[in-house]
């Protein structure tokens, strides 16, 4: 509730990303976050490693930080989109190719 934690977790990760081979991906969430964009962000940081499988760049590991977790908006069922795609990278390693419709590995997270 406006004590800083945010600026405290993004300035200890800026701090120690290079000392311990990290990329920081933050994603700050809102009532009007998409799902799509908060999967073109992740992917934007990812490398290509083989056909359908993708990662950090190499010798590094990928650090995921979302902040305001519950913001998104509830959708008709009462899910929140961008929080499923997260759930769903984090139980499966991956995700669906919007374009080409198959699947993602995502490795070093």
């Amino acid at each position: 509730t406006g004590v800083g934690k945010s600026v405290i977790i993004t300035d200890y990760l800026a701090r120690v990303q290079e000392s311990r081979n990290l990329v920081n991906i933050i994603l700050n969430f809102s009532a009007q976050t998409p799902a799509k964009d908060t999967q073109l962000l992740i992917e934007s940081k990812l490398e290509k490693k083989r056909k359908t499988r993708f990662g950090a760049p190499p010798n590094k590991k990928i650090v995921l930080f979302v902040d305001d977790v519950n913001m998104p908006a509830r959708e008709t069922y009462g899910a929140q989109p961008p929080v499923e795609l997260l759930r769903q990278y984090q139980d499966f390693r991956g995700f669906y190719d919007r374009e080409k419709l198959f699947w993602k590995d995502v490795e070093d997270t």
